[in-house]
């Protein structure tokens, strides 16, 4: 093989194997909720001792599929449902959207970040912070790293926290959003650590405020946030972490929260109107802002609105808010009603409340 073809193979491969989908084996949420992902349909996971009104995160092992830990991002618990020793006091806020998200630390093999928002109930003042934990710790059970708990980035912040790999294939993207401003800080997660934020100061009044979902697409060319009655599609470049070119989907809504890309990029689906209830598709494909804010197809009506997260299966599951069911978009790749709502599909353990656990948007990649 010629040394160039060479570079370019092995390239390739490693930019697709950073995708997974083992990581995002089991899913802790609500009131005692939980679900496993092992091919097929999900099944019922009993046992967690968290109650989540909102966001929470959880992480499995990307070659076993094993349960490693999860949190709400006020208390971390392990595979065992046990707060682990160093595990409790994160500073996430009680009623934060996206709480929490777990990324691996790209320099070590047993290491993760659990970073956590504040909430805007008090002005978002305990901001993005971030903790470590290792693997190797209590027994092999996993503890927060001393010295590593609680460590701010910045403050004030929203209550939107979201992850996608950098363009290099081995660092990631974390994304937060100033309260009451219009700047969105990156932090670049190295080998060698957190490097300073890339802070784009972006959009007008229209998505200044303050909860909802953010989501990167899977290959992370989009950004998209949902800010309590608008809803921003932007470019992002994620060798920058620069966010460029506002497409304003929803503006002036009573109330916008949940949102997803399909697995494919082509779609976004987003909850708006007057309890953001009502399910809507924007067709993403023709790249033309115009036709993409016309594209909007109204899906269905839930109950109330709740988050979106995209699964394994490649389906859009959607939290139902003091019931014992989700949701689910069948098929969210496919372009209209087509894309098949199936209210109240899924019955899960304990009582689901506003959040499902926020996942690193690259696991779900389709387009390599």
């Amino acid at each position: 093989m010629k040394p160039f073809l060479s570079m370019l193979f092995l390239f390739t491969v490693a930019c697709t194997s950073v995708r997974g989908q083992l990581e995002t084996s089991w899913w802790y949420f609500g009131n005692g909720c939980g679900l496993h992902f092992s091919g097929g349909a999900p099944t019922a996971a009993s046992g967690s001792a968290m109650f989540a009104g909102e966001g929470s995160c959880s992480v499995s092992d990307k070659t076993t599929g094993a349960l490693l830990f999860y949190s709400d991002g006020i208390t971390v618990y392990d595979a065992s449902h046990t707060p682990m020793p160093n595990g409790t006091g994160l500073m996430a806020g009680l009623s934060s959207t996206q709480s929490c998200i777990v990324i691996p630390d790209p320099g070590s093999t047993t290491r993760y970040y659990l970073f956590t928002t504040g909430h805007v109930v008090n002005g978002g003042a305990n901001g993005l912070r971030y903790n470590i934990i290792d693997m190797t710790l209590n027994g092999g059970m996993g503890d927060v790293v001393a010295g590593s708990k609680n460590i701010l980035l910045f403050a004030p912040c929203s209550e939107q926290l979201s992850a996608v790999k950098h363009a290099n294939c081995t660092d990631w993207w974390i994304m937060a959003k100033g309260y009451a401003n219009n700047k969105y800080f990156a932090y670049q997660v190295t080998p060698s650590g957190i490097l300073a934020p890339v802070i784009t100061t972006i959009g007008g009044s229209s998505v200044v405020e303050s909860w909802g979902q953010s989501k990167f697409s899977p290959d992370g060319t989009k950004y998209a946030i949902s800010l309590n009655g608008s809803t921003g599609l932007f470019d992002f470049d994620n060798s920058t972490g620069v966010i460029s070119n506002l497409v304003p989907l929803v503006t002036g809504s009573a109330a916008t929260y949940g949102l997803s890309f399909s697995g494919d990029n082509s779609k976004l689906y987003v909850f708006q109107d007057t309890w953001a209830t009502e399910l809507y598709q924007y067709d993403l494909s023709s790249g033309v802002p115009d036709t993409i804010i016309a594209s909007a197809t109204h899906i269905g009506t839930c109950s109330i609105y709740g988050s979106l997260q995209l699964a394994w299966d490649q389906k859009i599951y959607i939290a139902n808010y003091n019931t014992h069911v989700l949701s689910v978009i069948n098929n969210p790749n496919v372009a209209g009603t087509g894309c098949n709502l199936s209210i109240g599909a899924v019955t899960i353990p304990g009582t689901c409340w506003l959040g499902l656990p926020n996942f690193p948007d690259s696991y779900f990649d389709l387009s390599s």
